[in-house]
């Protein structure tokens, strides 16, 4: 790594070169104004420049201006050595492009120290591990400069949820802050600690925080000069790990790799066909069901009852009734066995199974009335027609009644004429004659009624099974779509149940950080690397999954264009819709995106109010979306420390809007915080 140092004192030159040279760095140049630095800039490609700000000539804040300018700005690393500049915050001096501040005067010792740990992480970034830790960090050093390079490090490492402490007493407050942040959470985060600091040091805030019965709930790395005295204080409980003053990335990483990752407990291969799982048991059988079995009082109340019968099944059952995706249940099936099987052999604890167990149930069974709808033929319902529905109609039933009465008519006249021939025969009496005859005349009037009253019933039937058959068949459509709607419901329940899972199983997400995995994405990534064939036919299907999705919401055309364009670029895997308007209905995800990035500044946006809405219609709480917020000028700090959800403490949620691509490489890694 090539070199500069920018100072007009040859004493200060001396001593860093010294301390570079003692530490392998021997590429280096020397300037003693801003304006010999830019000579040398223009002509050569360094990794580092020591900058003085007080200078004749050209003083350093000429030089961060120039450099501001150039477009391989990113490149390069600035280290002020200065009193002006260390009085800025952190958040100014990295605004200002500054990697870290040295107070004048300084020790070669205390040069040391932070010279070479930023040096060490500088050369270590392009074969930097991605560690992508997501839960809270703090950093507790007296030294601005060493903060600094700490959360430089961590950042290479995309372990962005990192806050920091200038001493002991104000890194107890934000220890107190953590146990109410995390109340429910066995472990709250990971402190770099300094031993030797002004007000409380080290040891005084171990011994507070074991006073105060939050000492077994952290895991401590130890930060010291001293490091034989920091070794002696591991206990393998909560002071995990020691690191030197000036430390190297490797030690780094080998003190931070073991605290979040539980590499031990992973099964990173395991025979699956072992791991029986509900959907390789024998499911109950479903209770049969008959067409014929169904007697509505008529056919307008067949298509509820039905609808009654099959939507039974999902009774009980917490899914989004308005928003489903169409999941085949050949795709399902498949789907489940790459996906579930190898996340239940990392996690068999995972806390959503017995939801899954019992959506898997009901998906059977609406599986089983579905195809029994679908089975229905012409000829089941041309019976149905005749056997069921046609009997309840009421002139079917008026003619019906009537034919009956003319059938009893019949019969008692023809019974009553042959009494009369038998009496007749006896006596052959007149009247006996004229009674017969009356009987014969009566009898052929019923018999011609009868036969036309069976001809009109004919008639009725071949018209009301013209009208029912169409009708019913309309019904058992409807159905059938109503059975599909249902059974995607369930399905996409399922499909959200299984994400929370993924999403909340501690092991789960370490064993997708031990294989540069990101949760969202381990559908594909399983179906992929356990060498599933359906793993292209189902490419579009998973990259477009909702888990992938990141929502532009409230910036004007020009400046969400540009949005959706970068992060295309930067997560090509990823499906980017920017929308200017905040209606969330209009934006047709069947679930929530993997983060939703807002214009805070926005005049057509109500932020509050989206958020709201946001979190009502995906049944989830405000503070539980993932939430980017873009701000153009400045947030007050009763904002940040309030109550406000959008401005989460735990997630370090905001950001100013990007202008340069350097800053949106801090968004890159800024999201990859959030989503991975």
């Amino acid at each position: 790594m090539k070199i500069l140092i920018v100072d007009d004192s040859l004493t200060v030159r001396k001593i860093v070169t010294r301390y570079l040279l003692k530490h392998g760095y021997d590429q280096i140049d020397e300037a003693v104004d801003g304006k010999e630095a830019l000579v040398l800039l223009q002509q050569y490609e360094y990794g580092c420049i020591f900058l003085d700000i007080n200078m004749p000539v050209m003083d350093g804040f000429a030089v961060l201006e120039w450099l501001r300018a150039v477009p391989w700005r990113n490149s390069v690393h600035v280290v002020v050595m200065s009193t002006e500049v260390t009085l800025y915050s952190p958040k100014k001096i990295r605004d200002m492009g500054i990697d870290t501040a040295i107070t004048k005067p300084f020790t070669g010792n205390e040069f040391e120290k932070i010279a070479v740990s930023l040096l060490n992480v500088i050369a270590s970034k392009e074969n930097s591990v991605t560690l992508v830790y997501d839960g809270p960090i703090l950093i507790i050093d007296d030294s601005m400069a060493m903060r600094n390079i700490i959360r430089k490090q961590l950042s290479n490492l995309n372990c962005l949820n990192v806050t920091e402490a200038m001493d002991g007493k104000d890194g107890l407050e934000k220890i107190s802050e953590w146990a109410m942040l995390y109340e429910e959470e066995e472990k709250m985060g990971i402190v770099f600690l300094d031993l030797i600091m002004p007000n409380m040091d080290g040891l005084e805030l171990i011994e507070m925080l074991e006073e105060k019965g939050l000492l077994s709930r952290l895991q401590i790395v130890l930060l010291s000069g001293n490091i034989e005295m920091a070794l002696d204080m591991l206990d393998g409980v909560s002071i995990k790990a020691a690191l030197p003053k000036p430390f190297e990335h490797t030690a780094f990483v080998s003190a931070l790799k073991p605290l979040i990752e539980d590499t031990k407990e992973i099964l990173t291969q395991g025979n699956f066909t072992d791991i029986q799982l509900f959907f390789d048991t024998e499911q109950p059988k479903a209770i049969p069901f008959s067409l014929m079995s169904i007697h509505p009082e008529n056919i307008d109340e067949l298509d509820e009852y039905l609808l009654s019968l099959f939507e039974s099944i999902a009774l009980g059952t917490s899914f989004p009734k308005e928003r489903f995706r169409e999941i085949s249940g050949e795709k399902f099936g498949s789907w489940i066995s790459s996906v579930y099987r190898p996340l239940f052999s990392i996690d068999p604890k995972i806390s959503t199974y017995s939801e899954l167990e019992s959506l898997y149930g009901r998906i059977e069974e609406s599986a089983h009335h579905e195809t029994v709808i679908g089975s229905i033929g012409n000829k089941e319902i041309e019976e149905y027609c005749k056997t069921v529905l046609i009997p309840m109609d009421k002139d079917y039933i008026d003619l019906t009644t009537k034919i009956g009465r003319y059938k009893l008519a019949v019969k008692t006249l023809i019974e009553r004429k042959n009494k009369l021939v038998q009496h007749y025969k006896n006596s052959h009496s007149s009247e006996i004659k004229e009674a017969y005859e009356k009987q014969e005349h009566d009898l052929l009037n019923y018999r011609k009624g009868l036969e036309n009253h069976e001809k009109l019933r004919e008639e009725l039937v071949d018209s009301l099974e013209s009208e029912y058959k169409p009708k019913l068949e309309t019904i058992l459509n409807s159905q059938r779509n109503r059975m599909a709607l249902l059974s995607n419901q369930m399905r996409a329940a399922f499909d959200r149940a299984l994400w929370r899972g993924m999403s909340s199983s501690v092991r789960f997400r370490t064993y997708c950080n031990t294989h540069s995995r990101h949760v969202a994405l381990s559908t594909q990534s399983w179906l992929e690397n356990e060498g599933k064939k359906e793993f292209f036919e189902q490419r579009g299907y998973f990259e477009n999954n909702f888990c992938t999705s990141i929502l532009i919401v409230g910036f004007k055309d020009g400046e969400s264009g540009r949005l959706r364009e970068e992060l295309k670029k930067m997560f090509p895997l990823y499906n980017v819709q920017a929308f200017s308007t905040w209606t969330i209905k209009s934006y047709s995800l069947p679930y929530e995106p993997s983060l939703f990035i807002i214009n805070r500044e926005s005049k057509e946006l109500n932020l509050e109010e989206y958020v709201k809405e946001v979190a009502e219609y995906y049944e989830t709480l405000p503070n539980a979306l993932n939430t980017l917020i873009i701000y153009e000028g400045s947030i007050k700090s009763e904002d940040l420390l309030g109550n406000n959800s959008l401005y989460n403490l735990k997630l370090k949620n905001y950001m100013k809007i990007p202008k340069n691509s350097n800053e949106f490489g801090l968004m890159e890694i800024k999201i990859k915080s959030l989503i991975f």
